[in-house]
């Protein structure tokens, strides 16, 4: 990870749990493409060690799973750091971003002043398995050219 950059993209998942390692997929396709201009970096661990992944930099995307329990496999959504707030709702990753904000304003370290965070939606982040399902795989090209858009845009490259 390169200290000179201001910018990142940050790709969370895990990979053995099946779809819930979109984050992971999607930042390793990026990184052929975007690894001249933004750094793309992608994680399984999570919590507070995500600080480390962020704190060195200005603006981040951050890419993760997201099961809304309808059929949208392959939909996005998206965040903005700063409109979402701790509701009191367990995350996977255990701390989840605003408790991250929170945490990085109070020990004032260096955090990135914007943040968007990409959803994408998921069939079973649940089953243990080295794959995503089909119906995700399909949609990869369609998730990406939805990504690289919002990067283009976000980052002004």
């Amino acid at each position: 990870m390169s200290n000179q950059r201001k910018n990142v993209i940050l790709g969370l998942g895990n990979t053995i749990r099946g779809d819930d390692g979109i984050g992971i997929y999607i930042a390793g396709f990026l990184t052929r493409k975007y690894k001249d201009l933004v750094d793309v970096v992608s994680t399984e661990e999570m919590g507070l060690s995500l600080l480390d992944f962020l704190s060195p930099y200005e603006k981040a995307i951050i890419i993760d799973s997201i099961y809304t329990g309808k059929q949208d496999v392959g939909n996005l959504y998206i965040f903005n750091g700063k409109d979402i707030q701790s509701n009191g709702i367990k995350s996977n990753h255990y701390v989840g971003i605003p408790e991250l904000i929170q945490i990085a304003k109070k020990l004032k370290l260096p955090f990135p002043r914007e943040i968007l965070i990409i959803g994408v939606s998921v069939e079973n982040p649940f089953t243990i398995r080295l794959s995503l399902s089909e119906s995700l795989k399909n949609k990869i090209p369609e998730i990406l050219d939805k990504i690289e858009k919002i990067i283009k845009e976000f980052f002004k490259i």
